[in-house]
């Protein structure tokens, strides 16, 4: 039943379309800084162009430029956080699962606001900072995920677009696991790349990924959800993106 990639649950969006979902199960932080206290499910790819026309019916591109990839398969940009949030919204509704926010207007002048806590929230929200971090370690210490040496994987051996992962044992290429500036001059279609050790693709790189906490706490706070700030937080670096930026810590 799964769609794009390897999964647990899937969701069938229409027209051949779907989201595929795994379970993160695992729920101590690799550096021991916090725990969670209930299993999440976390997309395995990016939302997708198909996926957010299928569940919105409208491009998330509306009156920018396309230039940065197009196709069904590619990753939606151009994309705020309240449509983020508005399209896991709509996705609960479609799905009749619990809604995790209030939204008022449509399309890109969407504005939503969280309803209740994200981690008491039984419908489909944006991850946390914590479950995104979780998630992009995939039980490993270190900034890059490879599953050899003795942290399962390493750091970047440099700030320039040309770098590799030090692992210790193969030190493969950043550019086998990521979309970032030493590969790409746009968007990639999703899940091209060597998925992380919980079976998730192009966590670093391709486009930036919002999460449900805002920027004002100091993290990790606890394992507990940032809710006031100025802004939202964005994890994983973009296709443009200089390798630090697509740190699991950044």
């Amino acid at each position: 039943g799964c769609f794009l990639t390897n999964c647990d649950m899937s969701v069938d969006l229409g027209n051949g379309i779907g989201a595929d979902f795994v379970l993160i199960d695992e729920l101590d932080d690799p550096l021991g800084r916090y725990s969670l206290n209930h299993p999440f499910y976390m997309m395995t790819t990016e939302v997708t162009q198909g996926m957010f026309q299928e569940v919105m019916g409208y491009d998330s591109r509306d009156g920018q430029s396309t230039s940065y990839g197009d196709g069904d398969n590619y990753p939606a940009y151009y994309v705020n956080w309240h449509m983020a949030a508005h399209f896991a919204n709509t996705l609960s509704v479609l799905q009749r699962e619990q809604e995790c926010y209030s939204c008022s207007g449509s399309g890109t002048s969407v504005t939503c606001s969280e309803t209740i806590n994200p981690y008491e929230c039984s419908g489909y929200s944006l991850p946390t900072e914590h479950e995104w971090e979780l998630a992009v370690r995939s039980g490993t210490s270190a900034e890059f995920w490879t599953g050899e040496g003795s942290s399962l994987g390493g750091t970047s051996s440099n700030s320039s677009c040309n770098t590799t992962i030090q692992d210790g044992v193969s030190n493969p290429p950043l550019s086998d696991y990521a979309w970032f500036c030493g590969n790409q001059t746009g968007t990639s279609e999703v899940a091209q790349l060597s998925p992380n050790g919980f079976g998730l693709y192009d966590m670093h790189g391709n486009v930036w990924e919002w999460t449900s906490d805002w920027y004002g706490c100091t993290y990790p706070n606890g394992g507990t959800w940032c809710n006031s700030g100025s802004s939202r937080v964005l994890r994983g670096g973009g296709w443009n993106s200089i390798p630090s930026y697509l740190r699991s810590s950044y």
